[in-house]
C-alpha cells in the first residue's frame, strides 16, 4: 500500500528529527511504502529494515504493537504517558515470563488512574518507575532489543486504540533504537521506584 508523504508527515516528523533517513526500499516518487500487519493476526512477523504504520481507531494499532513486543528476545523499555491497555500490559507480562528484561516508566499524572497497568506489571515482577522529573513525561515509545522502536501519538490506552485518531509506528533501525534507548535511560535515571 502506498500512502502520500503529505498524509504521513505528522507521524514521521519525529523520525526525521531523530535523523532517520528513509532508505530506497520504502521511498519512491509516489510516496512511502508502508508494510502493515494482517488484521487477523497479532503474531505478524516484523520484517527487518522496515517501517510499519497503523492508524487508530483500529485493531491494527494494538496488534502491530503486540507483534513487536512478542518479537522481543532481550529487552523492552517503555516510556508511556498513559498506560491502561490490558492487552499491551499482557504482552509485557508474557515477555517477562519468557526471560525478557522489561522496564516501564509512567507519567505521574496518569499513573494514579484506577485503570493503570502499573499494579499488574509490578505484580508480574516488571520494574516500573513513575516519572519524577519536573517536565511532563509525554513520551509514547518502546525500545525493543537493539532493533525496534515503537513510537507515535498513541497512548497505550483504550481510548488510544479504540476512540482517538492516533498513529503508531514500528521502526526497525538500530540507529534510532540507540537514540531512543539513550532517552529512556535518562528518564529512567530521574524516575522514582
Amino acid at each position: 500500500m502506498r500512502i502520500p508523504f503529505s498524509l504521513l508527515f505528522p507521524a514521521l516528523l519525529a523520525a526525521f528529527i531523530a535523523g532517520v533517513v528513509l532508505s530506497s526500499p520504502f521511498w519512491s516518487a509516489t510516496g512511502l511504502a508502508i508494510l502493515t500487519p494482517s488484521a487477523s493476526s497479532s503474531q505478524t512477523a516484523i520484517p527487518t529494515d522496515s517501517l510499519q504504520a497503523a492508524f487508530c481507531p483500529s485493531p491494527q494499532c494494538e496488534s502491530l504493537a503486540i507483534s513487536a513486543l512478542d518479537a522481543a528476545q532481550e529487552r523492552i523499555d517503555v516510556a508511556m504517558y498513559s498506560f491502561t491497555n490490558d492487552a499491551l500490559g499482557d504482552a509485557l507480562v508474557r515477555a517477562k515470563e519468557r526471560g525478557v528484561r522489561v522496564r516501564v516508566v509512567l507519567e505521574k499524572q496518569q499513573d494514579s488512574s484506577s485503570f493503570s497497568e502499573h499494579g499488574k506489571l509490578s505484580a508480574a515482577g516488571i520494574s516500573v518507575r513513575v516519572d519524577s522529573n519536573p517536565q511532563l513525561m509525554h513520551h509514547k515509545f518502546a525500545v525493543i532489543d537493539e532493533r525496534f522502536v515503537i513510537t507515535g501519538s498513541m497512548n497505550w490506552s483504550g481510548n488510544g486504540v479504540k476512540e482517538n485518531n492516533e498513529n503508531l509506528l514500528v521502526i526497525h533501525s538500530p540507529q534510532l533504537n540507540a537514540q531512543f534507548a539513550e532517552e529512556f535511560e535518562k528518564i529512567w535515571g530521574m524516575s522514582a521506584e
